[in-house]
């Protein structure tokens, strides 16, 4: 007889056979691999008709059915998720594909719950606890996540589950003690202070400690932290001594090091020293211990001092935690710590002599030998005379002598010719004619195909460039912005820049092979004459604007000419694009800009290049790359979190604390908060530009506008945040401003300052300082701006929630009434602060923009005819001069003293303006004083563009600079035709995108 046929499936069932899975969903896995989610949905539609309770083929069809419909049934695939989820979920394939589709969905709360509801069916199944320590982790919650891997610790019993919470105290102890800056969420604070997290956590450890089970280098390094914050300094040095140490940390450098530091804390100077001389036999060019052994090189009561304030630091699981603020940018010069000069020098002579025993720098490194300058330079920051300044420009000269072929030589002795820029002796005068005789030498002719003749002239032609690079640190060419006023001006001008551009024609040919990724000696060249042409603006802005704006464009035209042979040099890019940026020229220093290979994560510390031509007329496809600040964000938060619990799952502990740490820094970053702000304001002002004159477009361009107001509002409102215990702003920016400042102000042209004001004004204030900035006091360096650039982003992003919050108040008047008082009080205190602060660095345009914001805020919290009157007369100041430049159509005044900029940002508030009104109760449709300006501002727009051609008058501006310039290069004369172009086609982008109809 033939077999029986196995009875069909009952239809009412959750779960079935494989078998019955591969055929009635196998159609459905092929349409869901192959990306065909709508044929995937009708394949589950007929199962599902067979066996309506299947979960599987339930949650597969959540998934088709997101993925052939997206957003518009992100409800529904939602629900049925969910459905399934409650039910109960009966294998392991349900659980997995239900878990997919709340990934998908970004259900992070969802997941965790199906996480949950399976370990209360399943409480010892450790995938699903390790599933709860990536979901916390993810979202940063360190308390729960402690919580999670506690109840795993529970059922193995494993350490690493132990230290594993431990990491997350810890990090939940570094999130309270940042919360004044940070302000961490609920959810990842447990109610406990940090010393408590930090007591528990010690307590934790000493139990794995006691078991025998602290075995590796992050558990140790963490022990010993614990240890050090708990006050237990010299328990925690001798912790390191320990045989322990040998085991956990098995790099004797990395135990030396270690030591070095504990020993420190607990106030050990002797033992100190002797673990840094350890780490120099380990490591001869250590940078890090050489200078910790000149530190130490103090008589007995300074060291007692040092010892003190180590003692007051907090030890990381890094090293000590400082405030970082000013490491971001160039050099600060200030009056150093005094240090026994002969022992310091008996020291230095020691590493010098044993390097030259070990074979020199080429065998162990240059270290030993910078390390003469470095003793110098602190001899001299601690007490300045003549005769300490001219050793210190005689080891510089003596440096370069040695290692001018190396291509580091410039960069070397660059933190010490600045300390020299500034002397008041003769020893920068000194030294600068002793670089520039030995920059004079003739670089030897190529000989055909010798390659020996090619490395000679490249040593000679490092030679050169190496003591010019030098004498620019010197000031000899141009001013730099940091450190204060110079003895004397630099005289260097469009002459010195000639010659400079000569040898780069002459020399170039030397490196013609070289891969267009490297830098070479010749790109050198093009980067000086620019510091020439610049200071030739500098001196002459203000009495010969004309002149000033011609050696501007004479500069950036040899700078194209530098990227034509090097496109990746970024310190040409950053020194063009900021000359763009002063002459008002935004989408070509969007385009310069666009070309340097920035990460994402780099835009935290570099959008600050970007900012000033974003709000300045940029177009719109120039702006992207520099406005995706929602990707930044993405990946701020996700990647970073991502790595940090790859970290805790592979028992890196003290990863997860750096990376945390990380998160805080770039989460909070002030040019991230700023690149915000800018965006979404653009964003509305653009909206606002194309229905203020188009009725029928109004309606759909207002609706967004108040949306783009609401998503600020809602992603940016900690922007306004107050303290917990009154409705203001915080006040010490150093310890209670939720920003941290990583813009990499290094980066910047020695000519640049920093903008703390509205970037738009970066080039009507370069035009209108001197170069020069003093960095502010020892104790608070570049105090003026922080102070600035804090305002500057607290008004702005004031004044966006001030005009969300008018307009909620059409449709909730109870709750916008709370919001509208609490922005009046913030500005009442930002316009107190704003009267009693100096800016180091102002412009007349910046400080009219200013009133002008602050009466959008005050029309937006009143909403009467006073506050009306007061921002027409705040705008109509404030637009006055830019209608003035428009009308005169005068292209030489447009670019000098960054008019053009200004009138692009006095069109902006003209439209913010017009903004305010329509939310404060004007007829969108009527015409008044606001439609006025606008009208007027179209009108002079469309003179500056209709009357003779623009682009010949950039022509002619072109052949006029070339004229002044006076070169017969025909390569750098086609540069400056180019430049002048590039500028009439920014000039149109914006100016277009300014008239009604473009």
């Amino acid at each position: 007889m033939p077999p029986k046929k196995p009875p069909p499936p009952p239809p009412d069932a959750k779960s079935y056979p494989r078998d019955v899975t591969n055929k009635e969903l196998g159609a459905a896995y092929d349409y869901l691999d192959k990306g065909d989610g709508e044929r995937a949905l009708k394949a589950l539609d007929r199962a599902l008709k067979k066996y309506p309770h299947w979960q599987l083929a339930q949650a597969l069809r959540a998934i088709a059915l997101w993925r052939s419909e997206g957003l518009n049934a992100r409800d529904e695939v939602l629900k049925i998720a969910r459905d399934v989820r409650d039910d109960g979920v009966v294998d392991e394939d349900v659980l997995r594909v239900v878990t997919m589709a709340f990934d998908e969905l970004g259900a992070t709360d969802d997941m965790v719950e199906l996480t949950e509801s399976v370990l209360r069916s399943n409480p010892t199944r450790l995938e699903s606890f390790n599933t709860l320590y990536v979901l916390h982790g993810k979202a940063w919650a360190f308390a729960k996540q402690q919580s999670a891997v506690m109840r795993r610790y529970k059922v193995t019993g494993d350490s690493k589950d132990l230290m594993r919470a431990v990491a997350a105290m810890l990090a939940q102890r570094d999130e309270a003690e940042a919360a004044p800056r940070h302000r961490a969420s609920e959810s990842t604070s447990t109610g406990m202070g940090p010393d408590g997290l930090l007591k528990l956590a010690h307590g934790m450890m000493s139990k794995i400690h006691a078991k025998g089970e602290l075995k590796d280098r992050d558990s140790f390094v963490m022990y010993a932290s614990a240890l050090a914050g708990l006050g237990r300094c010299e328990e925690a040095y001798e912790f390191t001594l320990s045989e322990l140490a040998v085991l956990c940390v098995p790099m004797s450098i990395d135990r030396e090091r270690m030591r070095a530091m504990y020993a420190l804390k607990a106030g050990k100077h002797v033992e100190a020293r002797k673990h840094h001389e350890n780490v120099l036999e380990l490591a001869p060019d250590d940078w890090a211990s050489m200078n910790a052994i000149l530190d130490l090189c103090r008589d007995s009561s300074e060291l007692a001092k040092m010892c003190e304030e180590i003692g007051k630091m907090k030890v990381t699981t890094s090293g000590f935690e400082g405030d970082d603020r000013a490491s971001y940018f160039p050099t600060i010069r200030k009056k150093g710590q005094p240090i026994d000069e002969a022992s310091a020098s008996a020291f230095v002579d020691g590493i010098v002599a044993n390097a030259e025993a070990k074979g020199g720098a080429r065998a162990i490194g240059r270290g030993a030998y910078i390390l003469r300058a470095e003793l110098l330079c602190r001899l001299v920051d601690a007490e300045r005379t003549e005769a300490r300044e001219m050793a210190l420009a005689d080891e510089v000269a003596n440096y370069h002598d040695r290692f001018s072929s190396w291509n580091s030589c410039a960069q070397d002795m660059r933190r010490y010719a600045q300390a020299l820029a500034h002397c008041s002796s003769g020893a920068r005068d000194k030294l600068i004619s002793t670089l520039i005789d030995r920059s004079s030498v003739e670089v030897p002719a190529l000989a055909e195909d010798d390659e020996d003749s090619k490395k000679r002239a490249l040593d000679v032609l490092r030679k050169k460039t190496s003591a010019l690079l030098i004498c620019a640190d010197l000031n000899a060419f141009c001013p730099r912005w940091h450190g204060g006023k110079t003895s004397s001006l630099p005289t260097a001008d469009m002459h010195v820049a000639k010659g400079f551009m000569k040898e780069y024609f002459d020399h170039r040919k030397i490196v013609s092979n070289v891969d267009a990724r490297e830098q070479t000696p010749v790109d050198a060249y093009p980067y000086l004459a620019s510091l020439c042409l610049v200071n030739e603006a500098a001196l002459k802005k203000g009495s010969d604007d004309e002149a000033a704006v011609k050696a501007l464009l004479a500069a950036a035209a040899v700078l194209e000419i530098g990227l034509q042979k090097s496109p990746h040099h970024s310190t040409l890019s950053f020194s063009l694009a900021a000359i763009y940026t002063i002459l008002g020229a935004a989408e070509k220093a969007l385009e310069v800009l666009g070309k340097v290979d920035m990460k994402h994560v780099q835009m935290a510390t570099l959008l600050h290049h970007a900012l000033p031509a974003c709000a300045a007329g940029g177009h719109t496809k120039s702006l992207q790359v520099f406005e995706r600040l929602d990707y930044l964000r993405w990946e701020i938060d996700e990647h970073i979190a991502e790595m940090a619990v790859q970290a805790g799952m592979n028992a890196k502990f003290t990863k997860i604390l750096e990376f945390a740490e990380f998160h805080r820094t770039l989460a909070r970053a002030h040019s991230i908060q700023s690149g915000e702000a800018l965006v979404s304001w653009n964003l509305i002002t653009n909206r606002m530009h194309r229905c203020v004159r188009r009725a029928e477009e109004f309606d759909a361009q207002y609706d967004a506008i108040v949306q783009a107001l609401e998503g600020y509002a809602m992603n940016t409102g900690s922007l306004v945040d107050v303290s917990p215990d009154r409705a203001g702003w915080n006040e010490d920016d150093a310890k209670f401003d939720a920003a941290t400042y990583v813009d990499d102000f290094k980066t910047n042209p020695p000519w640049m300052a920093p903008c703390a004001e509205d970037p738009a004004f970066t080039g009507e204030i370069w035009w209108t300082n001197s170069i020069e900035t003093s960095h502010g006091s020892d104790e608070d360096a570049y105090s003026w701006y922080y102070r600035g650039a804090r305002a500057t982003r607290r008004r702005r992003s004031l004044l966006l929630n001030a005009l969300c919050a008018r307009h909620r108040h059409k449709d909730d008047p109870t709750v916008a009434a709370g919001e509208i008082e609490r922005c009046k009080s913030l500005l009442n205190q930002l316009k107190s602060a704003a009267g009693a602060a100096s800016s180091e660095r102002d412009g007349s345009q910046a400080a009219l923009a200013r009133d002008v914001e602050f009466a959008l805020v005050d029309l937006a919290i009143h909403v009467d005819d006073a506050s009306r009157a007061a921002l027409r007369r705040a705008c109509d100041t404030f637009c006055e001069r830019s209608l003035e430049m428009l009308r005169a159509g005068d292209i030489t005044r447009a670019l000098a003293r960054g008019s053009f900029a200004v009138a692009y940002h006095a069109r902006s508030y003209a439209l913010a303006t017009r903004l305010a009104n329509v939310l404060s109760g004007v007829d969108p449709y009527a015409a008044d004083d606001t439609t006025e300006r606008l009208d007027a501002f179209e009108r002079a727009t469309a003179a500056f563009i209709d009357g003779e051609s623009l682009e010949s008058k950039f022509t002619a501006l072109g052949n006029d600079t070339v004229a002044w310039y006076g070169s017969d290069d025909e390569e750098l004369n086609d540069a400056v035709a180019r430049v002048a172009a590039s500028c009439a086609a920014s000039f149109r982008v914006a100016l277009v995108g300014t008239a009604r109809d473009g």
